[in-house]
């Protein structure tokens, strides 16, 4: 998945290989050389549901790179593996091998105590999974964790194995400047005060489409698409904040135009249909309209099919326009002078839309420098 989903020049000169072959060889080399357990570390992952039970996979996605790469390895190969990607949770026995991951960015840890039998090999009568355990530093009496000043039922201090859990203060000091400046401008006002709402899945104006009318004010561009994994969180109502807005657009990706043919535009947006799964980008200046087969016709916003060998201005972000899923199967054809990367970012972009659109007057923006 890492080139689909990767800027090209990133990873240019590497190889992404099928992992089973090389798992296999070099479990086998670890236990001839003596190792009583083979420990599995991945970047890919699964995702479940309920950890309630550990021998309960049925709320598992066995579809996931993670429960597909065991699946298919020789029985025996690994006898733990540590995933991740997929931000989720997994903390079960798949035939003999316990597989732990602790959802994502640094908010739970996954504890086992893992035994060998004489023999080697991982012994799960007298191994002991603990489960997934929440990062607090304090304990609200009304439930869940992490501090919320507005929490009037308070809180206590968080424990662990019956040990008090405590902030480093040395740590705490050395981080505190930084964290201040990122609160600051996390904080600021940026002059917009919705009245309501912007989902990613809103049935009609999602904020997706949105950010690619935003793009197309921005560019003067006859279309716009932007990709609904770039998206990541809505925006709720009211007076927004600098770090609201940086939420939903969090990688600071460029705009970029191109001038692509009616046939590269309609290949662009297949493209993106088929790896969602279905699912239509996010776009502006065309109407989606699926068809039986599963694809997307697109039509322009005055009803007409495009074109297929005349030109339009396309705009997309730098991430997309670089290759990224698999776009420059597309792109790699389009001659350098139909394309140009902008110094504005989308997040820029769709700042600049929502004040215009939306603004606040009362609260001017107060943004801070970077």
């Amino acid at each position: 998945e890492v080139p689909r989903v990767t800027r090209p020049q990133y990873v240019e000169g590497l190889e992404f290989r099928d992992p089973i072959p090389a798992i296999t060889a070099q479990a086998r080399e670890l236990r001839a050389s003596g190792a009583r357990l083979v420990v599995l570390l991945a970047h890919f992952g699964g995702k479940c549901r309920r950890l309630g039970d550990p021998y309960d996979v049925s709320s598992c996605d066995p579809n996931s790179e993670l429960f597909e790469v065991l699946k298919r390895l020789p029985r025996g190969t690994v006898d733990v593996v540590l995933g991740g990607h997929t931000h989720a949770q997994v903390g079960n026995w798949l035939r003999d091998t316990l597989v732990l991951q602790p959802a994502a960015q640094g908010r739970q840890f996954a504890l086992a105590e893992i035994c060998a039998k004489p023999e080697g090999g991982i012994d799960p009568v007298a191994t002991t999974l603990h489960g997934n355990f929440e990062m607090c530093i304090d304990e609200w009496l009304s439930g869940g964790c992490g501090r919320d000043p507005n929490d009037s039922q308070g809180a206590l201090p968080a424990v662990f194995l019956g040990e008090l859990v405590e902030p480093d203060p040395v740590l705490e000091n050395a981080m505190k400047p930084y964290l201040n400046a990122v609160r600051a401008m996390a904080m600021a006002p940026v002059g917009v005060r919705l009245p309501q709402p912007l989902l990613r899945d809103a049935a009609q104006d999602s904020l997706g489409d949105i950010i690619a009318r935003a793009m197309v004010e921005s560019t003067h561009a006859d279309v716009a698409i932007h990709n609904r994994g770039g998206v990541r969180d809505d925006l709720a109502a009211g007076l927004l904040t600098y770090g609201d807005v940086f939420e939903v657009l969090p990688f600071e990706n460029r705009l970029m135009t191109l001038e692509l043919s009616g046939a590269e535009l309609k290949a662009f947006i297949d493209l993106l249909v088929t790896h969602r799964e279905g699912l239509p980008p996010y776009v502006a200046g065309v109407l989606l309209m699926p068809r039986p087969n599963g694809s997307m016709a697109a039509l322009l916003q005055s009803g007409e099919e495009l074109a297929e060998d005349r030109l339009y201005k396309v705009a997309t972000n730098d991430y997309l326009g670089t290759g990224g899923e698999g776009s420059d199967s597309i792109f790699r054809n389009v001659p350098a002078n139909r394309q140009q990367v902008l110094d504005t970012t989308v997040l820029e972009a769709l700042l600049t839309y929502l004040r215009k659109h939306y603004p606040d007057t009362a609260v001017p923006a107060t943004l801070p420098q970077r």
